[in-house]
């Protein structure tokens, strides 16, 4: 009974809009994290950079909708092999692949722990050459920026579970700005690149070491398959000193939702609503995902409750895909769920159209599997409910 009651309660938290109190204090809670990620960034990276002005033209626009910039030779050729020497001792002590990364076929490792990539690190930040990068719009108003993280990352095709393609799927970063400096030339591996997700997708690879790649961290993008050879890439995560609510709401849901504390991830994600198509479509999607888990909790003791919980789910999902009809993930969620749903002939077939519309934006073979399963499911209930009704 005490479960079922705290069940109930939880249930309740997440279907009930947030009072002006639960919204300021979900404020506070953005606010603590922030702090906390700048505590953290001083300790291990110095104290925030103060921006410079914009005197470098190197950077050019290179892909859209969203504003992604590049410019050549950012690093002497010299300094990136220098870290990938650096790079490559820190990963010969390792006993596991990626600790950091979206998976586990790479290898990475902190570059605050690399003593010559962290001094040309921060030195490259606050230097003229890097100023240019601030053209991305979520960065122009930057007055001091905090590195929270950077990585050195080696993709190759040895390191992944099916030794064939060594790549991250499509994601988003918890920075203001990403920056991505090549350490490999384009001839020492085939595939790779940075693919952004959009109308017909722009994959881009810097063709020498030292060159760079420039986007706002919410940009959606992935690590294009390296399929030969061995590619490495230093990647740094900025942030501005100035919170940024969307983006710490969102941060704090998808971590409460690892966790399992879904009512709380929904409060977290709502918080930020309503706000701009990109950082919205991202928190309807976690919240929906959220609340797909507490209706799948509830299914079997609160029946009732699991339908308004899945009515919930539906609606922010739906939400999801429509602002971001690119994201495979939000697609199939929702056909997901319709099919979790469909009891007649006509629930199957919608449930299967959403299927497709998931395949058709999917670009990748993993991106591709859970949507063609369930279009298979979704199109076999179809004919056996069809074969019912004509034996009848």
């Amino acid at each position: 009974m005490r479960s079922a009651t705290l069940l109930l309660i939880t249930a309740a938290r997440a279907l009930t809009p947030l009072s002006t109190h639960q919204l300021a204090a979900e404020h506070a809670k953005n606010v603590q994290r922030h702090e906390s990620d700048l505590a953290d960034s001083a300790k291990r990276w110095g104290a925030p950079i103060p921006v410079t002005g914009d005197d470098d033209a190197s950077w050019r626009a290179v892909a859209a909708p969203r504003t992604v910039l590049a410019a050549p030779s950012v690093m002497p050729r010299a300094v990136a092999r220098r870290i990938k020497r650096e790079a490559d001792a820190r990963f010969s002590e390792q006993t596991s692949m990626s600790r950091f990364s979206m998976t586990e076929d790479l290898r990475d490792c902190h570059a605050d722990e690399l003593p010559r990539t962290k001094r040309w690190l921060r030195a490259f930040v606050a230097s003229q050459r890097f100023a240019g990068a601030l053209r991305v719009p979520e960065a122009a108003n930057a007055t001091q920026l905090a590195i929270y993280d950077a990585l050195i990352v080696k993709y190759a095709p040895d390191l992944a579970r099916d030794r064939a393609a060594s790549g991250q799927p499509v994601h988003r970063d918890f920075s203001t700005l990403t920056l991505n400096v090549a350490l490999s030339d384009a001839d020492d591996f085939i595939g790779g690149g940075t693919r952004f997700e959009g109308p017909g997708d722009v994959t881009l690879t810097p063709v020498r070491a030292g060159d760079a790649v420039a986007h706002a961290g919410r940009t959606r993008h992935a690590g294009a398959a390296t399929t030969e050879g061995e590619r490495y890439v230093l990647v740094c995560f900025l942030a501005s000193t100035a919170p940024d609510h969307a983006r710490l709401s969102l941060a704090r849901a998808m971590d409460l939702r690892r966790a399992g504390k879904y009512a709380r991830a929904v409060r977290a994600a709502r918080s930020a609503l309503p706000t701009d198509a990109v950082d919205a479509a991202e928190l309807h999607k976690v919240a929906g995902l959220s609340l797909r888990g507490l209706a799948d909790a509830s299914a079997r003791r609160r029946p009732h409750l699991a339908e308004a919980l899945a009515d919930a789910a539906a609606a922010h999902l739906s939400e999801a895909a429509r602002l971001a009809p690119y994201d495979v993930v939000a697609l199939h969620s929702v056909a997901s769920l319709a099919l979790a749903r469909a009891s007649s002939g006509e629930d199957f077939r919608a449930a299967a159209e959403l299927c497709r519309a998931a395949l058709r934006a999917a670009r990748t073979d993993v991106e591709r599997a859970y949507p063609a399963h369930d279009l298979a499911l979704a199109e076999g209930e179809t004919e056996r409910l069809s074969a019912v009704a004509v034996a009848r």
